[in-house]
């Protein structure tokens, strides 16, 4: 006679899928979430009930009765809290210097990315900024930038990691997932609202996936214009372009031979360079942040059925 096998999975609703799906995300980051936190990658908010059934599961876990994480991952909550306080007393800081990036010439808006973006920085953590130059002029923009690192910053990137560049005329960002949609919606705009508001209506796909995020800002202040504008006059021809190649084209031959091992399609993503983008990510971080992702959320998906 035939056994009938049960399914033992749990039936969820499509929001405690979501909540699964995000808390997968975050654990990849260590990072237990808060319910307003959690709520702003969500579709709608979530119910308290609909929480206590999951932990109930043990799908999910509560600690210190606020902040919820991916069962069966050690988190340390010390360490959020650390970090939080951390991101909050360098925030005047990453201010300060997002406004000083945006007196560099042809860079036409600066914003706060990576963890800083989020609230938090670890001990460790670099402060990152993502730019957008004018067209034409990514490369000059992004070499003017990299010379005050190395000259005046003795190349630390400590407080000062300029790893993505677009230009005016090209804000669409070409890899469409959850980590790059993820990082744009928590940029933190400090320079240049117009051009920022372009890239965020350039990015509607992002916001798409996160439908209650919003577009934030902070104040940067006044700046110099004056040597800014002077500076870019000067190279505003013949001369400006021929710089503008040549740089893009010493920057790509450069990290090709520290970078000629990995695998093209890696180097691709990793090192994205053209006219009018630059990414550098020596380390692939996206790629390792998704895979792990996937491997979580496809952990979870086993136990789970869709209502």
């Amino acid at each position: 006679m035939q056994t009938i096998q049960s399914d033992k999975r749990l039936e969820v609703s499509s929001i405690q899928k979501e909540v699964l799906a995000t808390l997968s995300y975050f654990s990849v980051f260590d990072y237990p979430v808060t319910i307003e936190e959690l709520n702003n990658y969500l579709s709608h908010e979530v119910q308290p009930k609909d929480l206590s059934s999951l932990i109930k599961a043990n799908l999910i876990q509560q600690s210190d009765n606020k902040y919820y994480n991916l069962s069966n991952y050690s988190i340390n909550l010390e360490d959020r809290i650390t970090g939080n306080k951390r991101a909050e007393k360098l925030k005047d800081r990453a201010i300060r210097r997002a406004s000083f990036i945006g007196s560099f010439p042809f860079v036409r808006s600066v914003c706060l990315s990576g963890s800083m973006s989020k609230g938090y920085m670890g001990q460790d953590a670099d402060l990152d900024f993502f730019i957008i130059t004018k067209s034409g002029r990514l490369w000059v923009a992004r070499t003017l930038l990299i010379l005050y690192k190395k000259v005046f910053l003795l190349n630390s990137r400590k407080y000062f990691c300029v790893n993505y560049f677009l230009d005016t005329k090209n804000l669409e960002i070409e890899e469409k997932n959850r980590f790059t949609a993820t990082e744009v919606v928590t940029l933190i705009n400090v320079y240049g609202r117009t051009e920022f508001e372009s890239f965020s209506a350039s990015n509607s796909w992002a916001f798409a996936i996160f439908p209650k995020a919003k577009i934030k800002y902070f104040n940067g202040g006044k700046r110099t214009e004056l040597p800014k504008k002077m500076i870019e006059w000067l190279l505003n021809g013949r001369m400006g372009n021929k710089m503008d190649s040549f740089f893009m084209r010493i920057s790509l031959n450069r990290w090709k031979k520290k970078y000629g091992h990995m695998v093209n399609a890696d180097f691709e993503i990793a090192f994205k360079t053209r006219t009018y983008v630059s990414k550098h990510h020596p380390n692939n971080f996206q790629q390792k942040v998704l895979d792990r992702f996937e491997s979580r959320y496809n952990a979870v998906q086993q136990k789970i059925k869709s209502a």
